[in-house]
């Protein structure tokens, strides 16, 4: 009888899951069915709007123990824009959608990404975004904010590791849009880390240009061992400039779900790409902080500070050590 009962709720499952999860997911799954509630009547942004998302790491976890399996495999740019774009539509915070003499521009960066997926068991994942709204006409950010996405999925489902992406997307997409309605507060929290990071639209961030003056005309007075300190001096803040790519403390560690695998990154290759490349994974300290993704290892030695204008390498004791401008 028990036999019979576990066929029974094998066949069941199974069932289930070729009834709700075996239809292939497309762009449409990233959007939230109600972008705000309550639903709004007037645009707040009187205005067009030009709408751009890219995912920036690469990798993600496979299984309990590899963290090198291809994000692009499962999600990509092309799908997330065009859920993005169809999302602002929806949430009519703006007169419309346009990409090309918009009054505004949003951007929106995924940053990061932590997802576990165990083969067999609960598949999770989150997602780390900045969102920011830049109107055209003068470069002035009117939002710029860390946005959060995170989803739970159970294995008796098809493709669950995708499954998880696409909806911790949608979650995104949510908090996002209801980040742009809200007016009972200023939403600038990630200023410090993209205030002047350069748009993917036409807009140009207020403040970006002078910045960018200012680090070329002083950069020749750059040089080795100069400390932290003293190269603000001379180019202005680093770890809180606004353009802020990454944050990358040089580390060894080993995965901290499993004891057989050893992560070792080295950046003896030093142009910007093969940061943009690497993401970290687990717990990151601090989160958002110095837009630092990577593991505060109290033996790490070397940082590297990135940005669409230069990288810089610190050492802990020797100072600067390396500077490029691109």
């Amino acid at each position: 009888m028990r036999i019979l009962q576990s066929r029974s709720l094998t066949m069941l499952l199974t069932i289930v899951m070729l009834v709700t999860g075996c239809t292939a997911l497309t762009y449409k799954d990233m959007i939230p069915q109600q972008t705000l509630n309550p639903p709004r009547t007037n645009p707040q942004y009187n205005g067009t709007v030009e709408t751009h998302a890219v995912i920036k790491p690469e990798l993600m976890a496979f299984g309990k123990k590899y963290l090198d399996f291809p994000l692009k495999t499962q999600v990509d740019d092309v799908l997330l824009q065009r859920a993005l774009k169809e999302a602002v539509a929806d949430s009519a915070i703006f007169t419309r959608v346009e990409q090309k003499n918009a009054d505004y521009v949003l951007d929106v960066w995924v940053d990061d990404l932590d997802n576990y997926a165990p083969g067999i068991g609960d598949y999770w994942a989150r997602l780390f975004s900045i969102w920011r709204l830049t109107r055209t006409r003068d470069g002035k950010v009117l939002v710029c904010e860390f946005v959060d996405g995170y989803c739970l999925i159970n294995t008796m489902v098809s493709q669950p590791r995708q499954r998880s992406l696409f909806a911790a997307l949608k979650d995104m997409n949510q908090n996002g849009l209801r980040v742009l309605a809200d007016t009972s507060r200023t939403h600038l929290a990630a200023m410090s880390v993209a205030g002047i990071r350069p748009s993917m639209g036409a807009a140009v961030p207020e403040g970006l240009k002078t910045w960018e003056d200012n680090v070329r005309k002083n950069w020749p007075y750059m040089g080795p061992g100069l400390s932290l300190a003293e190269v603000e001096k001379r180019i202005g803040p680093v770890s809180t400039s606004g353009a802020l790519v990454r944050i990358y403390p040089k580390y060894e560690r080993t995965d901290p779900r499993t004891l057989y695998r050893t992560i070792k990154y080295s950046y003896a290759d030093f142009p910007a790409r093969r940061w943009e490349q690497l993401t970290g994974y687990g717990e990151k300290y601090p989160r958002y902080d110095l837009h630092s993704y990577c593991y505060q290892e109290k033996d790490s030695k070397i940082t590297y500070y990135i940005t669409h204008l230069y990288a810089l390498e610190f050492h802990e004791s020797r100072g600067l050590q390396a500077a490029t401008l691109w």
